[in-house]
């Protein structure tokens, strides 16, 4: 008897042991991923963002020649869609001497952005860049071009160029 007890019970644990190893369970969850509006920009050079523009010679009866560099290069990341266009501005942090003058031309190497031309960098926002929208750009050249009348005395004046990617 004990021996019949014994096989049931374990019966009847094998069978439980089934009924549970047979049942399954889940559970879910919502997962929502959020898209802020991204708008990156960066200057990139060969040697550095920092770049010096000499005016060193002339011809004689003329002005002094202008200094001009291209090691420099303006990169954006917006997701902007097209019903929000983006535009990019560039100003002095404070105006070069009467007499100096330095222009920017960003010349637009892919993207759907367009380009002002020559623009003479000051104190003043002035748009560079328009018609920005939804790129990853890189690689847009900045040509820098630095005059001087011949009233300009021997100096060296630094200023900085802050260029600005904001709504059209």
């Amino acid at each position: 008897m004990k021996r019949l007890m014994i096989g049931l019970v374990v019966m009847a644990l094998c069978l439980g042991m089934t009924g549970i190893a047979m049942a399954e369970d889940s559970d879910s969850h919502s997962v929502t991923v959020t898209v802020n509006p991204i708008n990156e920009i960066a200057i990139h050079g060969d040697y550095g963002k920092d770049i010096t523009l000499t005016i060193s010679t002339a011809t004689a009866g003329s002005p002094p020649d202008d200094a001009t560099n291209d090691t420099c290069s303006l990169s954006w990341t917006t997701n902007a869609p097209s019903s929000q266009k983006k535009k990019i501005t560039a100003q002095l942090d404070s105006d070069y001497s009467e007499g100096i003058t330095l222009t920017v031309v960003v010349t637009i190497n892919s993207g759907n952005g367009s380009s002002k031309g020559t623009i003479t960098l000051s104190s003043t926002s002035h748009e560079v860049v328009t018609g920005i929208c939804s790129e990853n750009v890189t690689d847009n050249t900045l040509l820098y071009t630095a005059s001087a009348t011949t009233a300009v005395s021997p100096t060296t004046e630094t200023r900085s160029i802050t260029y600005t990617l904001t709504d059209w």
